[in-house]
């Protein structure tokens, strides 16, 4: 099955204000903000004018989460790209099997109702893959 597309480019921040108007002004529109207390954070969600890949602002809601740590290290920038597929838990298995390194056991709630669950960055030169299966709201 694999991945059916790109679904998001997630970017760390800590005022996610700056970065709206910087996405406004490039022609986004902001289709909602919504609270993911799996992961400790707030996703602003941003689409183009056309395509489908969003891009979303990712801000840390304490200093637990895990963006949090990664804005202490590295600073605002892309955190993840977000790959979509219709079955993350072949996808988990299959990628397993192959020796990739998953940071979560199982999926996870993510941000609109979907499963998520992230690729260690140590099997992926260093970029921090997530994978998400749709949810219900979609």
């Amino acid at each position: 099955m694999g991945v059916k597309f790109i679904d998001h480019i997630a970017i760390a921040v800590k005022e996610p204000e700056k970065f709206l108007e910087l996405f406004y002004d490039m022609g986004f529109k902001l289709d909602g903000v919504e609270v993911v207390e799996s992961q400790g954070v707030r996703v602003f969600f941003l689409s183009p004018p056309e395509g489908q890949t969003r891009i979303e602002l990712v801000e840390p809601l304490h200093s637990k989460s895990p963006v949090s740590k990664f804005l202490e290290k590295s600073g605002e920038k892309i955190h993840h790209i977000c790959l979509r597929t219709e079955d993350i838990r072949m996808e988990m298995t299959r990628l397993r099997e192959k020796g990739y390194e998953w940071i979560h056991t199982v999926p996870v709630p993510g941000a609109d109702g979907a499963e998520i669950a992230f690729i260690h960055p140590r099997s992926t030169c260093k970029i921090l893959l997530e994978w998400k299966q749709k949810g219900e709201s979609f």
